[in-house]
This record gives structure tokens, C-alpha cells and sequence, in this order.
């Protein structure tokens, strides 16, 4: 296994360990590449995050961070949302980079910017990018705050990325999409910036719609952003509601995408891929209820191959498909007062059938019928059942008495 080979060859005996050994190996490039080279004789599928799970597993900050890792296939599905022809993404709250690896390895040539808060995810990071040989710029960032600890500059070289510590990025390039999974509704610090002005600030308990707006400030003119986000998000009145409005109101809210239930290893909560689309043509939002299209994998929910196909298929068609998907027009959310839960618009209700009422009245008929047949063999046998002496004799009678006359309905 992976995770094998790095902690033999970093000599790993606690899980504290991996970040600050590892991170001393990517500060050197001869035993880094060495690292990298066991790995890639192991057979890693350079299409997918290998070692998320291992880190997650270990090391992943639930309490503080919220760290959640993106799973596989909804990596698979962002990868296939996402339009073709980018030149530069982003991915905020990147973790380990599992989000944007899939998107990596069908568009290598392009431009990459992360940001990641958590100091022990950054050598992961690194790693995960180094190894595929890809151009970057990596920042250890609190996104919120925008206060930046570490900055690091992979190039693409020969067969892995070189990396720059210390380096100062001057840059503020745009993107084409950017994508992120961030943490769901941490606490943060509100404050005017030039990024929330023209919307609003996120309530202090919940950050996000900052992280959301985050994003949308880095796109380019034509740009898209998607995010992974909780359903409190559509519907929460006061601050959040008023964001709704702003987004709506410049026509920014593209799809909203329902996800099924326990996808992430540390919730099972459902979740959503809110798409922001800038200078878009129509004035319409689609919404997907696609909760309920999964394959149980032990105790999480995946999306097969077919699941990501239709959704694909009715972002790219718009299309409305009964108890599925609807394109609703911006009047009827602005009436429903931006409030933007997904049944309010798909109705995925199934009605149930209602039961032939002779065949249920013949079917109480006949369990009735077996519950007196039981009931009288059970009279029978406590009639040839005799007390062992006089009193307890005489305390059964009375019990069979009592019973026969419920049995044949005198009580």
C-alpha cells in the first residue's frame, strides 16, 4: 500500500509524524523524487487522490477545521461539470488537492492556485502535485482573513514538479473555474472587504457565503465557480438571505445540484454543488434532486458512472425531467423569497398506492380467524393442566374461566 511505503521510507511510528518528516522531504529533491519514484513503482492511479483517505484517516482535523476530504466520485462529477478549454482554476480549501486531481490529469498544461489553512495537510499537497509534474502555486492561507503563512512555486521539470520554498507569489490571476469543498458553517470574524461588499457579509456563525463570494472575486469575466456546500445555505433567512438576493439580483446563481446522503468518511449529512456562472445568457436557475441516485459502498453513498452522466447531461441540456430536474425562472424564486430549497421546486412526492379495501378487510378476516384458533388451543391445554394443591387448584379454574370467557367474547 501507499501508505505503506511512505511511512517506511519515513520511518513513521505515530501519526503526528507524517506532516514534519514528509515536509523535510519535499525540501530536498533528491529523496523526494526517491520517494516519489517507490510510489509510482507501487502503481498509484495518478488520476485519483491515493493517500486523502490515509491522511484523513490519521491526521484530519474534524473538531477545529472540519476537515471532510472530497470523495471520489464527487471529484469525478466536478471534473465532468466543469467546462473544457480552462486555462486556470483555483481550488480554495484544496486539502490534500483531491478536488482538482481528476481535473489535472486532462488538463495538465494549465495554471493551478491553491489555498489550504491547514499546515499538516501542505506536505500532502506538495506531494500530490510534485509527483504529477504540475506548474502551481501553493499557499498555506487562511482564506477567510486572506492572511497568508507560506507560499510554495512548483514548475514543471523533466519528470517531477521542482518546488520553491519561501517564495513570494505577486499575482492576482484569475481564473476560469474555481472549485472548492470548504468547511460547512464554521464560525468566523465579519468584516468589510472588497470582496463582500457588493453582497454582503456572512453571518458570524456560519462562513459559507464567504468562501462562496471568495470565489466568485477570482473569477474572469466568463468565469465558474462550484462549490460543495450544506443545504442550510438555500433557505437560512437574515444575512444568508440577503446574499441570495444580491447573487440573484446580478443573475449569478447557475444550478443547483442535490447530492445524496453519507459521501464524506465524517458525515453523512446530504450536500449540495452550488454553481456561480458570471455574464451567464439565461435568466433561469436549474435545480436537481439527484439524493436519491447512489450505490451503497460499506457505509457511504458513491455516484456510478451513470448517476454523473445524467446529471451532466441535464446541466449541459437544462433540462427539465419530472421528479429529477427544473429550469425555474428568477420571478418564481424572487416570489418565494429567494429561498431556495430543493423540493420547493422538484417535487419528487411518490404516491403510494392505496390497498384494495375488500382484499385488506378479507386479509384482518383471516388473521382473526387464526388468532381464535390459537387462542382456543391455548384454552384447551391450560384446561389439562391441574394445580398441586387445593388453593392452586382453585386459583386455576378461575384463570380458565376468565380466559374462556374472553376466548368467546363474554367478558
Amino acid at each position: 500500500m501507499i501508505s505503506d511505503i511512505i511511512n517506511n521510507y519515513l520511518n513513521i511510528k505515530e501519526a503526528f509524524e507524517l506532516s514534519p518528516k514528509l515536509m523535510e522531504i519535499m525540501k530536498e529533491k533528491r529523496k523526494r523524487e526517491e520517494l516519489f519514484q517507490l510510489v509510482i513503482d507501487e502503481g498509484i492511479d495518478l488520476t485519483k487522490d491515493t493517500i486523502s483517505d490515509y491522511f484523513q484517516s490519521y491526521q484530519g482535523d474534524r473538531v477545529n477545521l472540519k476537515q471532510d476530504f472530497t470523495p471520489d466520485s464527487l471529484c469525478e462529477l466536478l471534473n465532468s461539470l466543469k467546462r473544457n478549454g480552462c486555462t486556470c482554476y483555483s481550488d480554495v480549501c484544496s486539502g490534500t488537492g483531491s478536488l482538482s486531481i481528476k481535473i489535472i490529469s486532462d488538463n495538465p498544461e494549465s495554471s493551478y492556485f491553491f489555498e489550504e489553512l491547514s499546515k499538516n495537510t501542505i506536505p500532502l499537497l506538495l506531494f500530490n502535485l510534485a509527483i504529477r509534474n504540475i506548474g502551481a502555486v501553493v499557499k498555506n492561507k487562511d482564506t477567510l482573513t486572506e492572511e497568508i503563512f507560506e507560499t510554495y512555486i512548483l514548475k514543471k521539470s523533466e519528470k517531477y514538479s521542482s518546488i520553491e520554498f519561501g517564495k513570494e507569489y505577486i499575482g492576482g490571476d484569475l481564473s476560469d473555474v474555481v472549485v472548492m469543498n470548504p468547511p460547512y458553517s464554521i464560525k468566523w470574524e465579519p468584516f468589510q472587504d472588497i470582496r463582500f461588499n457588493t453582497f454582503g457579509l456572512a453571518p458570524k456563525g456560519k462562513a459559507d457565503y464567504a468562501f462562496v463570494l471568495d470565489g466568485l472575486s477570482r473569477l474572469k469575466d466568463d468565469g465558474e465557480l462550484y462549490a460543495i456546500l450544506p443545504h442550510g445555505v438555500l433557505f437560512r433567512s437574515g444575512a444568508e438571505q440577503t446574499i441570495r438576493k444580491s447573487l440573484f439580483e446580478y443573475n449569478l446563481v447557475d444550478a443547483i445540484i442535490g447530492l445524496p446522503p453519507k459521501m464524506f468518511m465524517n458525515t453523512a449529512i446530504p450536500t449540495l454543488i452550488f454553481k456561480i456562472k458570471k455574464n451567464k445568457d439565461s435568466k433561469n436557475v436549474l435545480f436537481i434532486d439527484a439524493s436519491s441516485e447512489y450505490k451503497e459502498v460499506g457505509k457511504n453513498n458513491i455516484l456510478e458512472k451513470e448517476h454523473i452522466e445524467k446529471i451532466v447531461k441535464t446541466v449541459l441540456k437544462r433540462e427539465t425531467i419530472e421528479k429529477y430536474s427544473r429550469v425555474v425562472d428568477l420571478e418564481e424564486i424572487k416570489k418565494n423569497d429567494y429561498n431556495l430549497n430543493i423540493p420547493r421546486y422538484v417535487d419528487t412526492f411518490v404516491k403510494e398506492e392505496v390497498p384494495d379495501i375488500i382484499e385488506t378487510l378479507k386479509e384482518y378476516v383471516e388473521i382473526e380467524s387464526e388468532i381464535k384458533k390459537i387462542e382456543i388451543e391455548l384454552l384447551n391445554m391450560m384446561k389439562e393442566i391441574t394445580g398441586t394443591s387445593p388453593e392452586e387448584e382453585e386459583k386455576h379454574r378461575e384463570a380458565v374461566s376468565l380466559f374462556e370467557r374472553i376466548v368467546y367474547g363474554e367478558y
